[in-house]
């Protein structure tokens, strides 16, 4: 059988060189005449009474032609280039934007220094300045609206809780709509409603069941002391010298951090760039960790002036009491719109605004093209530095239309100076002293 196999071998090797690369014979063919070599080579062996051990097919493994070295590199670059091209469409198809998210900006948790936690305070004021009606209105309905929701008897609570980011979320659109210089509407104010208002509503939801869930958690430590305080606004005055009260409220405040980190950005997220609530909160909760110096430093700001208001305020109350009442209501009306602007800044200063309409052009752009427009409708011809063709065309046009305007007589008021200054191809009728055309 070995000795069959060589002799095909020998008779393909001598093919070739006699043919050459170009005429080899059909595989079909050579693989025809292998199959009766061997056949009969297994015949003459079965006849001498020999054994043989025969492989099925489906385990014998080809080994190719060792190809040259260039042409084995020439594979290596192939086979590297094309996985590189998978990973890169692969990369490509995973950064394509979402069916449902904003083909404008891409949105990026920034780290902001620390400085700026006074800066979102300046600018929110600043941002009240602009409009002081519009932003007072829009803070004190959504306080107002929250209050009246509060005071139901049964599902007070719970209604304010779920209601509270469509609310704010109107605010955020009235700062935003400020701020981008676009119309202002009183339906600003319950424009959180429109879109997503059922992801809003499923966050309002589950900040109510973290905020009774953290209260309740604190009934392991003092029996329920500040739970009930809490809920019914009871609290027992020998209370608080005990330290399982004072480590009640320790664990309170440590477990509310999360909660309000997590919970801080939802409107904006949810409702502008059209994250899931999961997604959202994640996010939230990464940004304030990221930038928890500023948020250290912007809550220290507030709590000083807290302070600062209520010495002043006091100061008032004991030197005239009707002043003290007349700074409390200066202070409600100038703060508390403040600090929802600065809400707003902070998101905007962090995120960004997820997506933005193309800017208006400055004034002088503006002024140079009716500049531009206004020379062209009197004299038909583009402004200097813009030929509006070929540059040999148009000169000649203008050198044409100055010495026409020059051999125009001045008290010919039937045609105007703007018809002779038109190119010839643009005037209805031909000019007096133009050359003739030459006959053919």
């Amino acid at each position: 059988m070995a000795a069959a196999i060589s002799a095909l071998a020998g008779r393909r090797a001598a093919t070739r060189e006699k043919g050459g690369r170009g005429q080899r014979r059909p595989v079909k063919r050579e693989l025809a005449e292998a199959d009766s070599i061997v056949s009969a080579a297994v015949i003459l062996r079965l006849q001498a009474g020999e054994d043989i051990n025969l492989v099925p097919i489906s385990t014998m493994t080809a080994t190719p032609d060792p190809a040259p070295p260039q042409q084995q590199q020439h594979r290596r670059h192939r086979r590297r280039d094309h996985h590189h091209g998978a990973q890169e469409q692969g990369r490509s198809e995973q950064n394509k934007p979402a069916p449902g998210r904003p083909q404008g900006r891409p949105m990026k948790i920034r780290r902001v220094p620390m400085r700026h936690g006074w800066y979102w305070l300046i600018e929110g004021f600043a941002l009240w300045v602009r409009n002081p009606a519009f932003l007072s209105y829009l803070t004190f309905g959504c306080i107002l609206a929250m209050l009246a929701m509060a005071l139901l008897p049964t599902a007070g609570e719970a209604l304010c809780t779920l209601l509270m980011p469509c609310l704010t979320l109107g605010v955020y659109n009235g700062c935003r709509a400020i701020d981008r210089r676009r119309k202002l509407t009183p339906g600003l104010l319950f424009s959180g409603f429109r879109r997503r208002s059922f992801n809003l509503l499923i966050a309002g939801g589950g900040f109510f069941a973290a905020m009774k869930g953290v209260s309740l958690a604190t009934t392991l430590i003092d029996g329920g002391v500040l739970w009930q305080f809490l809920e019914y606004g009871e609290l027992d005055e020998t209370a608080l010298d005990k330290p399982a009260f004072r480590q009640a409220a320790l664990a309170l405040a440590a477990l509310l951090a999360p909660s309000l980190m997590a919970y801080w950005f939802i409107p904006q997220l949810v409702g502008w760039w059209r994250l899931s609530v999961p997604k959202a909160l994640l996010v939230s909760f990464m940004a304030c960790a990221r930038n928890w110096p500023t948020f250290a430093a912007y809550l220290c700001i507030i709590l000083f002036g807290l302070v600062l208001v209520v010495f002043v305020i006091g100061l008032f109350d004991f030197i005239l009491p009707g002043l003290g009442a007349l700074m409390r209501a200066a202070f409600l009306l100038l703060g508390l719109p403040t600090l929802f602007a600065s809400f707003y800044i902070s998101s905007r200063d962090i995120f960004g605004l997820p997506y933005s309409k193309k800017r208006r052009p400055k004034e002088p752009a503006k002024s140079m093209a009716a500049e531009a427009a206004r020379q062209k409708s009197t004299t038909g011809l583009p402004p200097p530095g813009k030929t509006g063709g070929r540059s040999a065309e148009s000169a000649k046009q203008r050198v044409m239309a100055r010495e026409s305007m020059k051999k125009t007589p001045l008290g010919e008021t039937a045609k105007p100076l703007r018809d002779a200054a038109k190119p010839r191809a643009i005037r209805k009728e031909p000019v007096k002293n133009a050359p003739p055309k030459p006959e053919k």
